[in-house]
């Protein structure tokens, strides 16, 4: 990707129109991403119809912080922090899970009918990083995969974060919907920061400080929570899913725990019915201000709360996606991997189904 800099990436953000969309028109599914904001908003198969990013916040349920730009909605980028900022970054103008989903990209290359391919940048003001992202999607569009590259503007190094705030809703995310993933322990993000290993738990049988135990794969709780994880020592590709038996369907993401070593798991229900659910991705475990997390020396098993970047370094982070048909009986999912362009995933439970699939790779 080029380094294009000019007076008019850093001018004021005009007002917020509705988003003027990339489509990556596949032979079979369709995937939508917003040029404000950079966000994923549809991904659905041409049979099915079923948006898999039929999520957003309304304005008016915005931080706020957050009233330009477009409200939260389907994957977005956090860029410098995930979470709140400080009361002083605040005051600063600084916006709820960062800049990057708040302004217009800048638009290099546009999927075409032959390459389903882009190219987007974006400075941030004032976070003071440099964004270039290149997805590239599958043919048939059941899969891409998205290479993102983050440059310091800093003349000094600093903390910081990068998190993939993925979030499943509409009809995908029904009372049937099955999450699964090889995370290891884990955390409830209520819990007492200077206690969390103390507090900890495995995947999927989660101990919820406002309500006791919790079933992760399933999507039904009545609670709203956020949990932690981690992944064991020797895991390398990190994985996260979500399978709608109701429609068929199994998304899912893939990436490399030493760029994403943290997943975030959060459930929201409303009106009685699973609403939405994040399959969030990332450096940090904990959406807090850096005062608290320095402060309070947190950590969990061992590790860091935020990552560093120096002086005009520039961090690369690569990330798939896929989304496949399975039976409407299917159990879930107990393991996957990726060979080259081959993604093999096996099946939970008694029947043990082996579904292959010709993806992007990552």
């Amino acid at each position: 990707m080029g380094c294009l800099l000019s007076l008019a990436v850093f001018a004021q953000p005009a007002p917020y129109k509705e988003p003027e969309p990339l489509r990556f028109e596949g032979s079979k599914a369709t995937l939508v991403m917003d040029t404000w904001g950079c966000a994923f908003s549809s991904w659905q198969t041409k049979d099915t119809k079923v948006n898999v990013y039929d999520w957003a916040l309304k304005p008016g349920d915005m931080p706020k912080n957050n009233q330009v730009g477009p409200p939260f909605r389907g994957h977005f980028l956090c860029v410098g922090r995930w979470g709140s900022p400080s009361k002083g970054e605040i005051e600063k103008g600084i916006p709820h899970n960062s800049e990057a989903n708040t302004l217009r990209w800048q638009v290099l290359k546009g999927p075409g009918k032959t390459s389903l391919q882009s190219q987007t940048q974006l400075v941030l003001p004032k976070d003071q990083f440099f964004v270039e992202r290149e997805v590239e999607a599958h043919p048939t569009g059941t899969s891409y995969k998205v290479e993102e590259k983050f440059t310091n503007l800093l003349n000094t190094g600093r903390i910081h974060n990068i998190v993939q705030h993925a979030t499943i809703g509409g009809a995908f995310l029904n009372p049937k919907t099955l999450i699964d993933c090889n995370a290891g322990d884990g955390f409830d993000q209520a819990a007492n920061p200077e206690k969390l290993d103390s507090l900890a738990f495995r995947w999927d049988k989660a101990t919820l400080i406002n309500g006791g135990p919790a079933d992760l794969r399933t999507v039904n709780d009545d609670r709203g929570y956020v949990t932690t994880h981690i992944f064991n020592p020797g895991v390398n590709i990190g994985w996260i899913t979500a399978t709608d038996p109701e429609h068929g369907l199994l998304m899912g993401y893939a990436f490399r725990t030493e760029e994403y070593p943290w997943l975030n798991v959060w459930h929201w229900k409303k009106d009685g019915k699973p609403h939405a659910h994040g399959l969030e991705f990332g450096t940090c475990g904990l959406g807090q201000p850096y005062k608290l997390l320095l402060e309070k020396r947190v950590s969990f098993r061992g590790k860091n709360m935020f990552d560093y970047i120096d002086a005009g370094e520039t961090q690369t982070k690569h990330y798939m996606a896929f989304l496949i048909k399975v039976p409407t009986d299917f159990a879930g999912v107990a393991d996957l991997n990726i060979t080259g362009n081959t993604l093999t995933v096996k099946e939970r439970g008694g029947k043990l189904r082996t579904i292959t699939e010709v993806v992007v790779g990552l």
